[in-house]
């Protein structure tokens, strides 16, 4: 697929489409049943090089007659653009880039951002777009003997020969994507295909990483890369009182009360997300452009609390939402929250024995049990009171050791609504911030943010993220708060106290911003495929791998902790 647009008649499948599904099927189903639509810089290649074939124009003259009087004069020379046909009978749609001809006959030529292949002829999907091009042709009365591709890259066109057995490969391709189109879950990935790092949709697919899982491809591969190494757009955090967001032609603009600081300005093209903290006004208009970006805008309280989120409808997963609210609070749920648990628990492990040089060897000996009872507790019920006693251990000695760092930073055990010390005010708003990615990667993988599989569904809780959140809360939010004390980024004087509440200095809360997204956006080797990959892009597809464990397209949840 290169780019261009091309929507079928109703019941009628688009001949991109079909030229897609000879490429891989996989990719076919995520675009065109679940309607995923991802944007990549071979997309947007794409997009540029269509961008005069998609505009009508030239002159198409009717078919010859077969009843005709045969005439000795050639017909004169004619080139048409973005030309329109759909056949009931081929059960397909087209826009054809180019018709062309000198003579009798006529050349559909579709244009390609890419290079012909070095063996001659065309690319196998090419060849069937452009025999279901021609078969359309042939349908509405042109004679049709060769079809062409124009390679972009190359600034060369390939003519071959229709032949039948062009025709009747394209006949059966159809008849296959209509096949996978009425599949109910997207068919297996490729095995080690070079096509996969350079798709638009491989953050969604996951190819090698499904494979690796399900331990197909006959060996040990290396999981290839193919999450983007950088992502440029970025989050974009407001917490100014008083500020208002608006929107300037393609522009984010943040101007601030009584113009106390001048106003910012950030590309669409360049936000990943918008957060806005307390007394922060957000304009429709810029509502809506965040929308039509795919920028989600979350609401958080000045106290921490993650009110909501503004966003657009996303794909059309279906089949995923559909075995969520089938499986989540069944026996598959329940095996995807015992994962979840355990790994949680071995993570905060992990992360006291990193920083406490006296931590107790009892303390690692009980949380290890406490890990594996949770691998195998019978109910939730049992899950959670494993859960509730890990917490209480692990939260005394996290107590301990940032009193070590600075003893105005002790807890007075955990507390929430409201926050009754200071590491407390911390870390609720620090898990407010990585709440807000949690939703953001499950309602990127299709799932309802609202039912969980551990955390109880209540009305306006997102217990999915919630659940997603508990095995990323030591690594990423606890060890935030930790690292600012133990440097001495936070003081004691930068927290008000009223009554038994206690909440951040405007400062303080920049300060836990920043250092939240330095390690969010941290890069690490994950543990199960070995790539480098930062936190974010960890949650996206942690949430997609719970996805399919749901659907059943993996056996279980994949496990993610730390060493």
């Amino acid at each position: 697929m290169d780019g261009s647009s091309e929507v079928p008649d109703e019941g009628l499948l688009g001949v991109r489409a079909v030229h897609t599904h000879q490429y891989c099927p996989r990719r076919f189903w995520l675009e065109e049943v679940a309607k995923v639509r991802v944007e990549n810089e071979h997309v947007l290649e794409g997009l540029g090089v269509h961008r005069r074939v998609d505009k009508p124009g030239g002159k198409l003259p009717a078919p010859k007659s077969k009843e005709a009087e045969p005439s000795s004069e050639d017909p004169p020379p004619w080139h048409a653009r973005s030309l329109w046909l759909s056949s009931v009978k081929l059960r397909v749609s087209a826009k054809l880039d180019v018709v062309e001809t000198d003579g009798a006959a006529v050349i559909p030529v579709d244009t390609k951002k890419g290079r012909a292949p070095d063996h001659g002829g065309l690319w196998p999907s090419d060849a069937v777009q452009l025999a279901l091009q021609a078969l359309l042709l042939k349908e509405a009365g042109y004679t049709v003997n060769e079809v062409g591709s124009f390679y972009a890259e190359e600034r060369r066109k390939v003519v071959v020969p229709l032949t039948a057995e062009m025709e009747a490969a394209a006949i059966a391709e159809v008849a296959a994507a209509q096949a996978t189109s009425a599949m109910k879950a997207p068919p297996l990935p490729l095995v080690d295909s070079p096509k996969c790092p350079g798709c638009s949709v491989h953050s969604v697919c996951l190819p090698d990483e499904t494979n690796a899982l399900l331990r197909r491809g006959g060996g040990d591969h290396d999981v290839r890369r193919v999450v983007p190494p950088n992502d440029d757009a970025l989050p974009v955090y407001i917490s100014d009182y008083g500020a208002r967001v608006g929107l300037e032609k393609e522009t984010l603009r943040i101007s601030f009360l009584k113009d106390a600081k001048p106003a910012v300005k950030v590309p669409l093209q360049q936000v990943h997300s918008v957060t806005v903290v307390g007394g922060v006004q957000v304009s429709t208009q810029a509502l809506h452009a965040c929308m039509e970006q795919g920028a989600m805008v979350h609401f958080i309280t000045s106290g921490g609390w993650l009110q909501g989120r503004a966003h657009g409808d996303g794909a059309a997963l279906l089949h995923v939402r559909r075995a969520q609210f089938q499986h989540a609070e069944g026996s598959k749920g329940l095996e995807i929250a015992r994962v979840i648990i355990a790994d949680k628990i071995g993570n905060v492990r992990t992360l006291l024995r990193r920083n406490d040089d006296a931590m107790p060897d009892a303390l690692l000996v009980q949380l290890k049990d406490l890990s594996d009872r949770a691998g195998t507790a019978t109910d939730r019920p049992a899950l959670l009171a494993i859960e509730a006693e890990a917490a209480k251990k692990s939260w005394a000695q996290y107590s301990q050791l940032l009193v070590g760092k600075d003893a105005a930073f002790g807890m007075l055990g955990r507390s929430r609504r409201p926050p009754r010390d200071r590491t407390n005010a911390l870390l609720g708003f620090a898990y407010a911030l990585l709440l807000k990615d949690c939703v953001h990667a499950v309602v990127g993988a299709g799932l309802d943010p609202f039912l969980g599989v551990f955390h109880t569904p209540h009305g306006g809780r997102p217990s999915l993220a919630l659940d997603l959140m508990e095995t990323f809360r030591p690594l990423v939010a606890d060890s935030v708060v930790l690292s600012l004390v133990s440097r001495g980024e936070v003081e004691a004087n930068g927290f008000v106290e009223t009554g038994q509440a206690v909440t951040m200095h405007a400062h303080t809360r920049r300060a836990l911003i920043s250092a939240y997204e330095r390690r969010i956006t941290e890069e690490i080797s994950h543990p199960l495929f070995g790539y480098r990959i930062r936190y974010r892009q960890v949650l996206a597809v942690q949430a997609r791998l719970l996805a399919r464990a749901l659907t059943g397209e993996l056996p279980t949840m994949p496990a993610f902790r730390t060493r």
